[in-house]
């Protein structure tokens, strides 16, 4: 009898109440019977994540899309550390992948405009986070976050007139106000 779905959701359940040390381990422990099973490996990378340790999470990202090349949770999450670690070719790779199966993830679709706008192309940046935007109303200070890598040119012009874009779309959040505040 095939009992590995119980215990993934036992891990979920596990995940759910947050008890992280519990569901690494009936995850661990699938994989010991079954080293294929993919979205353990998602979760385990999730848990790695939570807790801070970004490199094992990767690993674990990396391990999914290794059974599953177009899984867009991995792809997304591995997406979003490589970002984090400035890779962001292998980022913009990522992003793509996830678009690739759905091509209306607002999240990939704002996490890559800012990786275009990382990588010099606020054109297509741009135009990437207006997507996001029309996916949905729930994303939030992706005008601002492309406006605030012009400071590191010191175009502060620049960086205002994008963060105002946010503002007067109601969709500059209180931190990013008080970001906004220093920009003025």
């Amino acid at each position: 009898m095939d009992l590995d779905w119980i215990k993934f959701g036992t891990g979920m359940v596990y995940m759910v109440e947050r008890r992280y040390e519990a569901a690494e381990a009936t995850f661990r422990e699938l994989l010991l019977t079954n080293p294929d099973y993919f979205n353990a490996y998602i979760q385990l990378g999730l848990i790695h994540k939570i807790e801070g340790k970004k490199d094992d999470a990767k690993v674990f990202f990396e391990k999914a899309t290794g059974f599953d090349p177009e899984n867009v949770t991995a792809n997304f999450q591995l997406g979003l550390l490589l970002m984090e670690s400035r890779n962001y070719a292998a980022a913009e790779k990522a992003f793509v992948k996830v678009l690739s199966a759905n091509l209306l993830h607002g999240g990939a679709l704002l996490n890559l405009g800012l990786v275009h706008g990382r990588m010099g192309d606020l054109s297509r940046a741009t135009e990437l986070i207006g997507h996001a935007y029309e996916q949905s109303s729930q994303f939030k200070d992706g005008f601002a976050r492309l406006g605030w890598l012009r400071t590191e040119s010191k175009d502060w012009s620049g960086a205002l007139v994008l963060a105002k874009r946010d503002l007067e779309a109601s969709r500059l959040t209180p931190v990013w106000r008080i970001n906004l505040a220093l920009l003025y």
